[in-house]
């Protein structure tokens, strides 16, 4: 089965996942999902099977689970629908954010221009190699352009429902007079769409891309200013149930996005013509990050490697700390 058919039956199964947890007799009910999800795991049991996870190609993750699948005797055809569930995980959310990520960066060319000053120190490249290694580790120490990029990113990108059970009775107020009761037992569930977008706490320009929004940002507002900004930023959920993959998703997004803003040349015409944004498609209660309207219909992208950097490859070290 093709790349892209795998990516017609994980999209049709992906955008039925929200009816699909409130529905039971999914065969029925949600019949065009139920198949392509079922052709989806056949496919990968098959893969499993051909012992493609082997292939020095497979991701150090995919043949790691496989092998611990595999020692507890799993056979290959359950692996297969095991791992349609990390599919789902893996990329739901991963795969839009990059792209936003990369298409806000490459839609201004001086935002390029000020990353590729700010990498160029720690892509580490010998003499004569055509190997470039990145540290990823030194990203939120070395890059803060390129964090407050992703977040930002992430900020405008990311309608994650946010949900938690009141453990006690509790009085909030919204700061202009007016207070409200939450009862006990009861769910408040909190909107990063809202949040990440009001002008109370993100200024004028909330529903705009700046770039720099989170760079030197301490040293610029008040105590108060930096704790609303704080408290409304929760695309990683909030307190102890936070993420356990934001870490790793900090990693693979910074680390995409630097080798393609330091090795290509984006265009939307190959010549230096200004790549056009997509609009934000909507998304549901279970989305996380938005994807772009009508897939990206009528952006012009044309992608070029940059004089000195045709035939570099990269490879990422991941000694140290990063605190995303």
């Amino acid at each position: 089965m093709t790349l892209t058919a795998l990516t017609v039956l994980h999209r049709c199964w992906e955008n039925a996942i929200p009816k699909m947890l409130i529905t039971p007799w999914h065969s029925v009910t949600n019949a065009d999902a139920f198949r392509s999800r079922e052709k989806l795991q056949k496919a990968l049991g098959d893969y499993y099977a051909d012992r493609g996870d082997h292939h020095e190609s497979a991701a150090a993750v995919t043949s790691a689970r496989a092998a611990v699948l595999r020692k507890y005797g799993l056979p290959d055809s359950e692996i297969g629908r095991f791992e349609a569930s990390l599919l789902q995980l893996a990329t739901g959310n991963t795969v839009p954010t990059t792209f936003w990520m990369v298409a806000n960066v490459f839609t201004r060319f001086d935002v390029v221009e000020r990353l590729r000053a700010e990498l160029q120190p720690l892509a580490q490249r010998n003499e004569g190699s055509n190997i470039v290694t990145i540290n990823i580790t030194k990203f939120d120490e070395t890059c803060p352009l390129l964090v407050s990029c992703y977040r930002e990113s992430i900020r405008l990108s990311n309608h994650a429902l946010c949900v938690r059970r009141v453990m006690e009775e509790t009085v909030i107020s919204n700061g202009k007079g007016d207070s409200f009761l939450l009862k006990k037992g009861s769910d408040v569930q909190i909107p990063a769409g809202f949040t990440h977008r009001t002008e109370e706490v993100w200024g004028a320009n909330a529903a705009e891309y700046e770039a720099d929004r989170f760079v030197g940002r301490q040293a610029k507002l008040s105590a108060q200013a930096e704790k609303n900004k704080r408290n409304s930023y929760i695309p990683f959920g909030g307190g102890k149930h936070l993420c356990p993959g934001r870490n790793f998703a900090f990693a693979e997004i910074l680390g995409t996005a630097a080798a393609l803003i330091l090795a290509f040349d984006m265009s939307s015409d190959g010549n230096g013509a200004p790549v056009k944004l997509p609009e934000m498609a909507t998304t549901t209660i279970m989305g996380g990050a938005s994807k772009p309207d009508k897939q990206g219909e009528g952006m012009n992208l044309v992608i070029r490697r940059r004089p000195g950097w045709e035939n570099v490859k990269f490879e990422f070290e991941v000694v140290g700390s990063a605190q995303p």
